[in-house]
């Protein structure tokens, strides 16, 4: 049975988003992070959003939470698998795209690997990128590669939406997490031993009601994914620097 995310029209909804995309099923720690953004949403201004009455439910997360420090490393390992897990998701529909005849999750995991040699995701030690341990990561995060791949695609996408623009980039983000998931429901990489869509529609993490995708063009994507797929390289490594935003935004 999939889950819906539900947007509470407050400025700690982007990181309601990162919690799911962290911790997709660990409702502990989901709460765990959400009360404590919304604790210092609370404390920071009140009079301008709508947290400072913090409910029960919130007040028990806090108490049951870890320390923040320790859901931060929590964050920045989870954001290593996840990040990789959207990269294969997001090559899938650039392949696609491009209608090159090969759209197999063997290459998508090859260009995900490669992208994860180019760069440190999160703030530790290298992400181990076999093939191998990379399907691993696609079993614990599957259920949220929509919302990684658009992550991936996003160029100035932030989970803090306490001002009005960064609202609407939250509600672009949903629309592409909502354009990657119809995606991923409906295609079935090339040479795949069972003829499944990519995304399980019985496990994934649904988008807000009323939320309608949009239309992806090769431009939309990033220019180092995009020289990875087509096999360029050497060019797509003078790029990696593209790569470094990743654990800035997770913080």
């Amino acid at each position: 049975m999939s889950n819906r995310i539900v947007i509470r029209n407050t400025p700690v909804d982007g990181y309601i988003i990162q919690s799911i995309m962290n911790f997709p099923t660990n409702k502990h720690l989901r709460d765990s992070w959400q009360a404590i953004h919304f604790a210092r949403a609370s404390l920071g201004s009140p009079a301008e959003n709508n947290t400072s009455q913090a409910g029960d439910e919130v007040l028990c997360a806090l108490i049951d939470a870890p320390a923040f420090s320790q859901l931060q490393i929590n964050v920045a390992e989870s954001t290593r698998k996840g990040v990789v897990v959207g990269d294969i998701l997001a090559s899938l529909y650039l392949m696609h795209l491009l209608e090159l005849p090969d759209c197999s999750l063997s290459r998508a995991i090859q260009v995900s690997s490669k992208l994860a040699k180019s760069s440190e995701y999160g703030a530790g030690p290298e992400t181990p990128y076999s093939e191998r341990t990379i399907k691993t990561y696609i079993k614990e995060f599957a259920s949220v590669a929509h919302l990684w791949a658009a992550f991936r695609i996003s160029a100035h996408f932030s989970f803090a939406n306490s001002t009005q623009d960064s609202a609407k980039n939250l509600a672009k983000f949903l629309v592409l997490s909502e354009t990657c998931y119809q995606f991923g429901c409906s295609f079935v990489p090339h040479g795949a031993q069972y003829k499944y869509p990519i995304i399980k529609t019985e496990d994934a993490w649904v988008l807000p009601e009323g939320t309608s995708p949009s239309e992806l063009t090769m431009d939309d994507f990033p220019d180092i994914m995009l020289d990875f797929v087509r096999g360029k390289d050497i060019t797509a490594l003078t790029n990696s620097f593209i790569l470094g935003r990743v654990y800035s935004q997770c913080q």
